[in-house]
């Protein structure tokens, strides 16, 4: 289930496409992982959202995003614990700013291991602040969660986010969490190797608007195309080698839908502009 606080205005929005079993929490589910490829949330100033990741009626995170004449900022945050002694965190670094500290949530790359480095249960992806910067611009990136059910059990967690430049714009993509072990950033489900399980078979992302494609494991020739938002074709191109980088300066700011076909997997992915 997700909420959503759009300018003051409330909207209750059904989450229950997911790509796997909702199991229930307790200790013979424990490894688990839960994956859930939401509709992407786009949220801009003034803009919020809670997300409730284990599907328990009670959300585990909460994104703002706000800005005015003088501050802007993009926030997250998690819910007080169940018990004291429990405690729901992100996983960031410490930032000192004004004379106080806030915290920096890490954006963490695919692949890495969320299992230590929570630090706090608010922390900002980004800000005018000059150590809140890791967010700023990024573009698939993943924050890692630390957080306890209503049953007191432990989950560790991923979400999918892109950043705007300015950081008055993101965009939520998909989520997981697994009960009562680590996952990696990105893991949708299990392995006997999680170490062998860090190579997608398509990896896409942008830098100063240029594409990277690696294609890990095809070995026919990658057929690629680019669509805006209204379904547009936008570019189009084959991609004959492992890796390929591809300009984006003619293609105007907004969301791209990127679809690429090794003749004989689709692979989707969206991407941001500015």
């Amino acid at each position: 289930m997700l909420v959503m606080n759009s300018k003051l205005q409330k909207k209750l929005l059904g989450y229950s496409s997911l790509a796997g079993t909702i199991f229930m929490i307790n200790q013979s589910a424990n490894g688990q992982i839960i994956y859930s490829d939401i509709s992407d949330i786009n949220l801009s100033t003034g803009d919020s959202a809670y997300l409730d990741l284990n599907n328990d009626n009670a959300w585990d995170v909460h994104f703002q995003v706000y800005g005015n004449s003088g501050t802007a900022f993009i926030k997250a945050n998690l819910p007080a614990p169940i018990s004291s002694g429990l405690k729901n965190e992100i996983k960031g670094l410490p930032c000192c700013t004004c004379g106080f500290y806030v915290y920096s949530a890490s954006a963490i790359d695919y692949g890495e291991m969320i299992e230590n480095g929570f630090v706090t249960s608010e922390a900002y992806l980004c800000a005018d602040w000059s150590c809140i910067d890791q967010w700023s611009g990024k573009n698939d990136k993943y924050m890692g969660l630390l957080f306890y059910d209503s049953l007191q059990n432990l989950n560790y967690g991923w979400v999918r986010i892109s950043v705007g430049a300015q950081c008055n714009f993101m965009v939520i993509k998909d989520v997981a969490y697994s009960v009562a072990l680590p996952l990696f950033a990105g893991q949708t489900g299990l392995g006997t190797d999680i170490q062998n399980s860090f190579e997608q078979p398509l990896e896409i992302f942008t830098s100063n608007n240029f594409l990277y494609v690696k294609n890990n494991f095809a070995l026919n020739t990658l057929h690629l195309s680019i669509f805006n938002e209204l379904g547009q074709l936008c570019l189009q191109t084959q991609i004959e080698e492992a890796t390929d980088i591809i300009s984006l300066n003619n293609l105007g700011t907004g969301i791209y839908l990127i679809q690429a076909n090794d003749e004989g997997h689709l692979y989707k992915r969206k991407i941001l502009i500015e």
